[in-house]
């Protein structure tokens, strides 16, 4: 079986900062030890080897336009610098914009630059305007600056989290601004509605002093309001309006490079601590720029950072810590001569030693436990395959004095089942094992599902890896689709490995086919596979004489009969069960593929409610990741390593679309 890695691709707002272009300068004053070429006595030891002088460096650094406020601090920046090195120089060019310099630094052309980190991670991965040209050899070395977004509303409106906006008359910034397109995908991402104000800066500040306007955003002046929010603060109060931590957990889960940042309480006298949005930016070279180099240049930049700022009077890059680019590095690592300067001045060794998110209290977890187990009882509902639901059931059950019962359904059956009984005012199922399409979504807005950053859950979020959760929902498995094979008839290695195989010739009339109809999952595999090869794909595995069964379940017991070659699609768990049952059995992953992936649901009425919570609380750990994870091509959330290359995580398709997709399989 193949395994690759995931790719992740998620999809940008630009951002427009300047960057600095670079040129490697020449070694022609450097100098070297000679050798002659004589060797010594056996007897007599070597010379201790001197210590080899720093050899000369000339580079350019590509600037900002030369009107903007920020070409002093990058001028006061080269020349400290250089002076701190004593054998570095840093000449000043003034340059067109960002794009260009990342081109110019991936072509070879100049070798250092500067780039706002979310333009840096969209160019290094693919995404915006690099989507299909992912410029990969793009590393950076350290973050010199840092500007917080504000959002900002009247004091009156009683707005303290980005929530209480929703239905409000808000700017998010001024038209055309960056941080207007950024909070606005905000607020589209989070679902929070506004009443949209449009106008330039100047409009937006008469607004907010006449009360037309209950709130607006901008970027600050460093971590401080800027001077539009003193003007409006001269005539109305007004308090900073923060992220919650579940907005923080959803953006980071949609939108992977956006940074966020808390500001301390006291920005503006009465203000309060709260969470906002920053904008970071980042000195950068190419990848295969010498490491020794890059060590001497990031240190001479990072070490007279602060004083470049005192000097030039720019408050962006004003006591910008180490941490700042540390809390990176996972999304986007470090050049390694950069890495080397951060682990000889121990910053690297730091973040090491920070505590981890802290567990829950024990009490915590044990006053759970006895409430559990005084309610004595556990109902939950499943849509994954019989043998995962039993496991989790008898896992659960043997972990805590608690009776489990369990339903395994389909999942069309299931949402069906529990919204009729929510319909009828009955709750049956405890907690929910359930597929992703939306339903526990619309479940917690008709109050049927407790959003799980609500429910008590201790650890959670915590730790929870932020790209599987947005603090009401939680995936809590990933079960790509494959293909299942019967190796009686086909050996595994001439089995199709990708979606274009299954057009073969050989394999007409070998093919079984779980009926699309029956489950939104596999609409969404076959929308993205008609999406990604074309409505003729879908028309010529048609063509194929493929038989079709109900469901998954009805189709992989034909396979194992040897009723046919290949099953499409089936899951890892589905194949397990057969092979435990003695079938013949086996799977291929093709690269391009989605998946099942389940989340965990706490009914709102529950009847047993801490067995719910704490239901979770174990399914979600990792002790219950690996009960729930064992079976074949069944990822952890906390592990998705092995993930095919090209998975995508599941999308509806739509009415039309599955329309289309029974058409061209020829089953409407």
């Amino acid at each position: 079986m193949r395994r690759s890695t995931l790719v992740f691709r998620w999809l940008a707002v630009l951002l427009a900062l300047a960057m600095f272009a670079a040129s490697c300068g020449d070694d022609d004053d450097s100098t070297s030890a000679s050798d002659d070429g004589a060797a010594e006595p056996a007897d007599e030891p070597a010379d201790e080897p001197a210590d080899e002088p720093a050899q000369s460096l000339e580079i350019t650094l590509g600037s900002t336009n030369a009107t903007s406020s920020a070409f002093g601090l990058f001028t006061s920046h080269a020349r400290l610098a250089g002076d701190a090195d004593g054998d570095l120089t840093i000449n000043v060019r003034e340059t067109a914009a960002s794009a260009e310099n990342i081109q110019l630094v991936n072509d070879g052309d100049v070798e250092l630059g500067i780039s706002s980190w979310e333009l840096l991670y969209q160019a290094q991965n693919g995404l915006g305007d690099f989507e299909g040209a992912a410029l990969e050899c793009l590393e950076p070395i350290f973050t010199y600056l840092q500007v917080a977004e504000f959002m900002v509303a009247r004091s009156d409106l009683g707005a303290v989290t980005l929530a209480d906006l929703a239905g409000k008359k808000v700017a998010p910034s001024s038209l055309g601004a960056s941080t207007e397109a950024k909070w606005r995908n905000i607020f589209e991402v989070l679902g929070y509605d506004i009443d949209r104000f449009e106008g330039s800066l100047e409009d937006i500040v008469n607004a907010m002093k006449d009360n037309r306007l209950d709130a607006f955003g901008k970027s600050a002046a460093g971590l401080s309001p800027d001077a539009s929010m003193l003007d409006v603060a001269s005539t109305t109060d007004i308090l900073p309006v923060s992220l919650s931590d579940a907005d923080v957990a959803k953006l980071r889960a949609e939108v992977p490079f956006y940074t966020f940042g808390t500001i301390p309480a006291g920005a503006m006298d009465g203000w309060p601590e709260f969470k906002t949005p920053l904008i970071t930016a980042v000195y950068f070279v190419r990848c295969d720029m010498d490491d020794n180099e890059v060590t001497r240049i990031t240190k001479a930049l990072v070490e007279t950072l602060q004083a470049a700022a005192d000097e030039s009077g720019y408050g962006g890059a004003d006591n910008i810590p180490l941490s700042l680019t540390i809390d990176t590095i996972d999304l986007l690592p470090l050049h390694p001569g950069a890495n080397q300067y951060f682990s000889d001045v121990g910053a690297l060794d730091a973040a090491a030693d920070e505590p981890a998110d802290e567990p829950a209290d024990e009490d915590e977890v044990a006053a759970l436990v006895a409430a559990a187990e005084g309610e004595g009882k556990l109902v939950f509902y499943a849509s994954p395959v019989e043998s995962v639901a039993k496991r989790m059931a008898d896992a659960f059950g043997a972990k805590y004095d608690i009776e489990v019962e369990f339903l395994r359904l389909s999942s069309s059956t299931l949402f069906e089942r529990y919204a009729a009984e929510q319909d009828a005012g009955t709750t049956f199922a405890d907690a929910l094992l359930i597929t992703k399409t939306g339903f526990v979504r619309d479940g917690i807005g008709k109050d049927w599902f407790v959003p799980l950053d609500e429910a008590g859950i201790p650890d959670f979020p915590g730790a929870y890896p932020a790209e599987f959760t947005d603090g009401d929902t939680a995936v809590i498995q990933v079960l790509p689709w494959l293909f299942a094979v019967n190796t009686d008839l086909l050996p595994v290695d001439e089995a199709p490995q990708e979606w274009a195989d299954l057009l073969d010739p050989k394999y007409a009339g070998t093919i079984l086919l779980a009926d699309p109809n029956v489950s939104g999952a596999y609409m969404q595999l076959w929308n993205l596979v008609r999406q990604e090869l074309g409505d003729d794909f879908l028309t010529q595995v048609a063509a194929q004489d493929m038989q079709l069964y109900a469901s998954g379940s009805p189709a992989i017991e034909a396979l194992s009969a040897g009723e046919g070659f290949i099953e499409i699609p089936s899951l890892g768990a589905l194949v397990a069960g057969q092979v435990a049952q003695g079938a013949p059995l086996d799977l291929t992953i093709p690269n391009l593929t989605t998946g099942v992936e389940i989340e965990m649901a706490v009914s709102t009425d529950a009847s047993n409610p801490n067995a719910a919570r704490l239901f979770a609380h174990y399914v979600m750990s990792e002790e219950g990741q690996v009960v729930l994870n064992e079976d074949p091509a069944t990822y952890s959330v906390f592990d998705t390593s092995g993930l095919p290359s090209e998975y995508q995580s599941p999308v509806n398709a739509t009415d039309e679309e599955k329309a289309l997709i029974l058409q061209l399989l020829g089953l409407s």
